[in-house]
Parts: C-alpha cells; structure tokens; sequence
C-alpha cells in the first residue's frame, strides 16, 4: 500500500492510499481512525474533493502549506467531538482576521455542502464558522485577489445557506442566519428571506438571531426596501418578549429615536440567556451586556443610559458590566465625564469587594 499526503494525494487512488505519517499523527491525536476518512458527509465524496486541490500550494493562518486543512475536514466526520474539530478549522481560518486566505476559498465549498447535505455531525458548529469566515470576508477590499475568487465562489454558496432558515434543526436555524448578515450581494433578496421566516419562527433565539441579521443588512438596501422592512418588524416585534423588543431595537433605531428603557428591560429580564443559543453572544451573562453596548456605537445618550441604568442592577455580574460599560464611554467621549465619574464613584461604593476592589 502505497503512503500519500492526506493534503495532495487523498482520494487521487482511492481505497488503496493511506495518509502519510504526519497526518496520521494528527489523527490519532484527535482520536481519529484514518479509515473512517470521507465520512463527514452520506453524499459528500471527501476524498474526490479533497484529491482536487493542490492544498499544498495554499496558505491559512499557521502555515504557506496548508496541508494539514483535508485531514481535518475528514476528520469531522470521524471525531467523537466534532466541534473540537471545527475549533481548529476556525483558529487557521480566521485567526488573523480581515484575511481571506487562499485555502478558505477552496475549503469553505466543502463546508458548505458538508452542511446544506446533512449527513455532517456539528452542522451548527460548521454554519457558525462560516458565518464568521463571511463576517471576516466583509472587512476586506478587492484589492486582495482572494476576495475577488471568494466572492465569485460565495455568490454560488450563499442561497444554499438561505436554504437553511427552515432547516428541520432548531440548532441549525438559531446559527443560520449569521451568513446572510454579512452578505455583500442580492441584500434585499436576503433580507426579505429573513423577514419571511421570522414571522413563522416558533424558536426564541433564532427569532433574535434573525431580527440581528436584519438591522446588519439595513444599511445596505435603499431606503424604499428599508423603510417597509422597519415596518415588518415592527409589526413582528409588537407584544413580544423584551428580548424579541431588543433585538427589535437594533432595526427600528437605524429610522428614528429608541429609548433606552428597552434594553435594560430586555438585559434585566429572566429570558436574556436566549441570547447565548445565538450566533451573536457566545460567553458569559456579562457578554450579553458587551455585545448590547458594542451594537450602539455612537449613540452616545443610549450608551450612557445603559451603564448608569446596569449599574443600579441587583446583579453583581451585571454590575460590573455597566462600570465596563462607563469606562468605554469615558475612553471615548469627553463631554459627559461628571456623569461618568458620578456612576463609577457609585460602582466603587457596591458592598461586593470583587467590583468596588
């Protein structure tokens, strides 16, 4: 039996190749047997796949070869924790970040289709990286021949992740919009995608992470297309919950006024934990209050109100997120710093030591 290169040569003979001892060392170390390759999806044929890209050639985050990418994207398939897996793809992906590397262009097809086919376990994990490879795309400019290839590559992809805000996983459809808010072309057409499914979505938080999707798109549509989605989701959040009111929020305040009453209401609630289901808020509770305020940007008067309002929180956690909260918009603007100091002084009189100390 002759010994091959996962990274050149797998799939190129077939069943009478193995991998060289390098990734076979990897294997075993992600508790892989190398005959369980190409298993990470029913229709997906891995190693012809795999065998058609000259990987290496390619450059990711650790290394010009990207050698090592086919061993893991099989290994998917095999691994008794496959999110361990997709952790690893995302450290040599997006680890520098506002970088498409050469090998994301011709890994993330595979990806896709190892999801949209379903027979791939850690469907939500492999969505969630793709969402932030598209996030990360966005922050870079033509002048970068990769994203010129990753563009005419993801134009073809991008409905079929579209496809997958009906998916039959809830934990699928909580993660699939995360793509689509990052989308650069055909924004109407998505955006109206989203609208659509938000209305008839039974589960929570994939109602929040699509309501996200939707104020990230805004901005990109005219303001014809814009102003009538700011109306469907006004009509969708009426009644709801704080946090379908929050997320609510982020839309309805890119057209007119929004009072800072419903995000505390919606961070103070029993139900904010729907947020960490979502692909916006992975982390503690306190993160919760991080990505809220990230989200306000300049909106100095709803950022100031959010860390004076937490800070009256009974919540120790939440506490210590509104001083967190005061010293960005201290760090920022200078205008509002007799406000700032009295909520801080106020902070450092809280009877927990861990926040006053």
């Amino acid at each position: 039996m002759r010994t091959v290169h996962v990274g050149d040569e797998v799939g190129r003979h077939g069943g009478g190749a193995r991998p060289c001892q390098g990734c076979q060392r990897l294997l075993r170390a992600l508790g892989i047997r190398s005959s369980s390759l190409g298993e990470a999806g029913a229709r997906v044929d891995l190693r012809s796949r795999l065998g058609g890209v000259a990987w290496d050639r390619l450059e990711h985050a650790y290394d010009d070869r990207a050698v090592d990418l086919p061993a893991l994207l099989c290994a998917i398939g095999g691994a008794e924790r496959p999110e361990d897996i997709v952790r690893m793809l995302r450290a040599r992906l997006v680890h520098q970040g506002a970088v498409v590397y050469s090998a994301t262009v011709e890994a993330l097809p595979i990806l896709v289709d190892m999801v949209v086919e379903g027979g791939c376990p850690a469907r939500p994990a492999i969505v969630g990286l793709i969402g932030d490879l598209a996030r990360e795309a966005a922050r870079v400019g033509p002048e970068q021949e990769t994203k010129v290839r990753w563009s005419r590559m993801w134009r073809r992809k991008l409905p079929l992740m579209a496809d997958l805000l009906r998916d039959g996983d809830v934990e699928v459809r909580r993660v699939a919009s995360s793509p689509l808010a990052s989308a650069e072309f055909d924004q109407d057409r998505y955006l109206e995608r989203l609208l659509g499914v938000c209305a008839a979505e039974p589960d929570g938080p994939a109602r929040l992470a699509q309501l996200v999707a939707v104020a990230d798109l805004l901005s990109a549509v005219s303001a014809a297309v814009r102003d009538a989605a700011v109306g469907r989701v006004a009509e969708i959040v009426s009644g709801g919950s704080p946090q379908l009111r929050m997320a609510g929020a982020f839309v309805l305040r890119q057209v007119g006024p929004v009072g800072v009453d419903v995000f505390l209401d919606a961070l103070g609630a029993p139900d904010v934990e729907q947020w960490r289901l979502t692909w916006c808020v992975p982390g503690r509770r306190q993160s919760i209050v991080y990505w809220v305020d990230q989200r306000l940007e300049a909106d100095l008067g709803l950022r100031l109100g959010l860390g004076k309002g937490l800070g009256a929180s009974a919540d120790a956690a939440t506490r210590t997120a509104a001083f967190t909260v005061l010293l960005r918009v201290a760090s920022r603007w200078r205008a509002p710093m007799a406000d700032v100091a009295a909520a801080g002084l106020r902070a450092l009189d809280d009877p927990v030591a861990a926040i006053s100390g």
